[in-house]
Order: C-alpha cells, then sequence, then structure tokens
C-alpha cells in the first residue's frame, strides 16, 4: 500500500485518515500526501513525511461508445473505474444520493455533450476498494451538422482530470497532484458518412507529468485516446506559464474537432 512506510523505531507502519469515510482503508486523501503528521511516540516520536501514492494508484479509467447518427445525434454508454484518491470523489458525490439526484448530476456532468438524457445510471463499490460508475445517454446536439453534409464533434464529452489555470500570474508555487487518467471514446459513424479531418496527435512531456493523446479513423469508428498524468511536484511561480500551458494542451485535446463528410 502507498501509505505504508517504514519507521526506525516501529518499522512498517500504515497512516490512514480516521476523519474520512470516503477514503478506503490503505488510501491517504489526495491533500494530505506528501504533507508532514507529527508521530506522537513515548519515546519522543517526531515529524515524519506522509507518503505520496504513484499516478497509477489514483487512477480514473474511462470508457465512452457512442453511436452517431447522420443528424448529429448519438446513443452513448459511459464507463468509468476509479481507484485510490478519485474513488473517494466518486464515494462522495453518489453513495448518499437518491437514484433522481445522481441523474440530474450526471447531466449536468455531461454538459460539454450537449443537452443529454440520462438513465440507468449505477454507480458502486468494487472489491478492491475502488469504485465504479456505468450509465447510458443519448443527446440530439453532441455534433454539429453543417448544411446537411459535415458532422463536427469533440472527442471527449465530459470534463478533464484537472482544472483549467486562469490566472494570468502567480506569487506562490503550484502544488500537482500525483494522478493518472485514461480514457477512450470510440464513435461509431453514421452511414454515408466518412473521416474527413482528425487532430493531430499529441504528446507532451514535463518534470510534472506526461500528456498523450490520439485519433484514430477506421472504416466504420473513431477511435479517441489519450492518458494524462500528474506527479506530485512543488513547483516555483517562476515556471507557472509552463504549468499552465500543460494543461491548457490537456484541456485542448478534449476539445478538438473531427470533421466527418458525407459521401
Amino acid at each position: 500500500s502507498p501509505a505504508m512506510l517504514v519507521h526506525p523505531l516501529l518499522g512498517k507502519i500504515l497512516l490512514f485518515d480516521p476523519t474520512d469515510e470516503d477514503t478506503p482503508f490503505g488510501s491517504i486523501p489526495l491533500h494530505e500526501q506528501g504533507s508532514f503528521a507529527l508521530l506522537n511516540l513515548p519515546e519522543g516520536g517526531g515529524l515524519i513525511r506522509v507518503p505520496v501514492a504513484p499516478p497509477s494508484f489514483n487512477r480514473t479509467d474511462r470508457s465512452v461508445d457512442i453511436s452517431l447518427d447522420a443528424v448529429g445525434a448519438v446513443v452513448a454508454s459511459f464507463t468509468e473505474r476509479t481507484a485510490g484518491f478519485p474513488s473517494s470523489g466518486s464515494r462522495a458525490a453518489f453513495r448518499s444520493r437518491p437514484a433522481s439526484q445522481r441523474k440530474a448530476m450526471v447531466e449536468t456532468w455531461l454538459a460539454r455533450a450537449g443537452q443529454a438524457k440520462v438513465q440507468n445510471v449505477e454507480a458502486a463499490e468494487a472489491p478492491d476498494g475502488g469504485f465504479s460508475l456505468n450509465f447510458k445517454f443519448s443527446t440530439g446536439t453532441f455534433s454539429k451538422n453543417i448544411r446537411d453534409r459535415l458532422l463536427v464533434f469533440n472527442g471527449s464529452v465530459v470534463d478533464s482530470m484537472q482544472p483549467g489555470f486562469v490566472e494570468p500570474l502567480r506569487t506562490h508555487p503550484v502544488l500537482i497532484q500525483s494522478r493518472q487518467m485514461t480514457e477512450k471514446v470510440t464513435v461509431t459513424l453514421p452511414q454515408g458518412f466518412e473521416v474527413d479531418e482528425l487532430p493531430e496527435p499529441v504528446k507532451l512531456e514535463a518534470s510534472f507529468g506526461s500528456l498523450h493523446a490520439a485519433w484514430k479513423a477506421f472504416p466504420d469508428k473513431v477511435v479517441f485516446q489519450r492518458t494524462i498524468e500528474s506527479r506530485h511536484a512543488e513547483i516555483p511561480a517562476a515556471r507557472y506559464e509552463e504549468v499552465k500551458s500543460f494543461f491548457a494542451a490537456a484541456e485542448a485535446t478534449a476539445q478538438a474537432k473531427v470533421v466527418l463528410i458525407r459521401k
């Protein structure tokens, strides 16, 4: 477990936050990772550094299968599996809400896909302490129909892993959290259409993270895949523009346009 450390007096110890009912045992809340804790022992104890989980432990894996029709409407299925701390957020958001509130919350979350109608929302615990979310949705505004000849749409239907940085300047360091998100969106093309334009692949490497995104065309579908990984780091304010540009690029991959043309 990434919540375990080796102490010179106690040997292996496992840390947990007993006040956080949404974070599973063996995990540490994300905002506490890398911080200091006071270990109180008869021999004196002292400060210890709380372990930081690797990005793959704080993971979100997302898969969306979309069937697109000739006017731009879609029916789709959405599957998301979270582990580590991201599962805590999903757990807190879904487990205490009735089905009607879950549906409304997901429809708000899907704003990027247009005015979506959601059904069959299933949110459940996973055996290994993670959390799963599954639902189906439909919308008539996923893609833009241009003169009944072109269909234009984004690859991603929900928000990215990280919020954007909008401040023009920064005076304090930026704390990057340890997280990983993988996303695969498969769009089945309507009959009579083919791919006209695809975005260029994106590959970025930074000291605090990496971004890989690619679009691939097949005779009957388009597949968009990306992986965003951020590593725990404290970045000086002087490098704020570098951080801002990295996460802006991640957001841009979600909004990059795919263009279909009628044969």
